[in-house]
């Protein structure tokens, strides 16, 4: 059946990414280029458990992820490679759902990521050593979700770009978050209905996306 790597991440002179074994489950491993070694970098959730690392980021020396070590759900982790240790840096929607979703992204010396806890639905969230993670926007109030679940997020011109709620028109579009005055502009592409944004790219210094 395999082993279905995913996420592959280069992180100093090692390369990342989850993978599935008989004994250890869907766990994250690391692969050596000079040695030609690969081998399980952290059993995140212990024995035959799915720790299901995802969205593997690579930033300022560490491993930022997804990831559910049992008790958590599905939450924001940290892999340091000095220590060799996989820590739970945010835990946004306590018990078994898990709290994180969707691609991160850095801007300013900050991770940005979708997320919800217990009292709002998908938004916008920041995580800085310092503060922790931080949501940014409640654009559907309340527990419905201001950002569709699988928008891939995008740094552009110093907005980070996603697809959002709109309550006006009551409609998904592209919105971009600026994190200098912390506003969301909505950009309107359909008039009539959503235009729901999934894959974005930054090619001659524009921003393409279906």
């Amino acid at each position: 059946a395999g082993s279905g790597p995913n996420y592959i991440t280069a992180l100093g002179e090692r390369i990342y990414f989850s993978a599935r074994t008989p004994n250890n489950g869907n766990e994250l491993w690391t692969h050596d280029p000079v040695k030609n070694l690969t081998y399980l970098a952290y059993d995140i959730n212990p024995g035959s458990g799915n720790g299901n690392p995802r969205e593997l980021y690579a930033f300022d020396g560490k491993l930022f992820f997804g990831a559910d070590n049992g008790t958590s759900g599905n939450e924001l982790h940290l892999y340091d490679p000095n220590t060799q240790t996989v820590s739970l840096i945010a835990d946004l929607l306590p018990g078994k759902a898990g709290g994180f979703f969707g691609k991160i992204v850095t801007f300013g010396g900050k991770l940005y990521f979708t997320a919800r806890d217990q009292n709002h639905g998908w938004e916008l969230y920041e995580y800085s050593e310092i503060n922790g993670a931080t949501r940014l926007t409640d654009l559907a109030p309340g527990a419905a979700d201001g950002i569709y679940g699988y928008s891939n997020s995008i740094v552009f011109n110093g907005l980070i770009y996603f697809d959002g709620y709109d309550t006006a028109s009551k409609h998904h579009h592209l919105c971009g978050y600026n994190p200098v005055n912390k506003t969301v502009q909505i950009y309107k592409t359909n008039m009539k209905g959503s235009s729901v944004v999934g894959e974005q790219v930054i090619y001659n210094n524009k921003l393409f996306f279906t």
